[in-house]
């Protein structure tokens, strides 16, 4: 029953997203097995900045990608905020999107520390289905090079 209604959505979509729902779950299951077996400092190395359009807003399309990488984020074991926000950042830029991975920490209603991870566009707004839970960043990963961060990412972003 659950699959056929799965099937029926899958019906529903634009064929252009049944590209876009193959592309997240790929990008999701490869950052999920790096995350896995490469070094966290090796991934940020290869997710330095690269060419980004500057005059490109976030639009529609960026909104439906986030959605996208959310959705199926939920058929990939164990896809952390981490894995969807390094999958979602590498298929916005990929596109030309200027956008930030932020990771920060918060403390819990027992008083714990959690970690948490989402992307932001450069403007600071944060991306549909991406929320910061109230987390103070203490990385910031750029898509793009600026000024302050030639290497396109700090330890601590204030």
């Amino acid at each position: 029953m659950r699959l056929r209604r799965h099937f029926k959505s899958w019906l529903r979509l634009h064929p252009h997203e049944h590209v876009l729902v193959g592309e997240s779950l790929a990008t999701l299951c490869v950052v999920r097995l790096l995350l896995y077996v490469v070094p966290f400092r090796t991934i940020t190395e290869r997710l330095r900045p690269g060419a980004v359009d500057h005059s490109r807003d976030l639009d529609n399309r960026s909104a439906t990608i986030a959605r996208v990488v959310n959705a199926t984020a939920n058929y990939v074991p164990r896809a952390s905020c981490l894995t969807r926000s390094i999958a979602l950042f590498s298929m916005l830029r990929r596109r030309g999107y200027a956008v930030v991975i932020k990771i920060g920490v918060n403390k819990n209603a027992g008083g714990k520390f959690d970690a948490h991870a989402w992307v932001e566009t450069v403007d600071g707004a944060c991306l549909p289905y991406n929320q910061t839970l109230g987390s103070t960043p203490i990385f910031t990963l750029r898509s793009h090079k600026t000024d302050d961060h030639p290497l396109g990412f700090t330890a601590v972003d204030r």
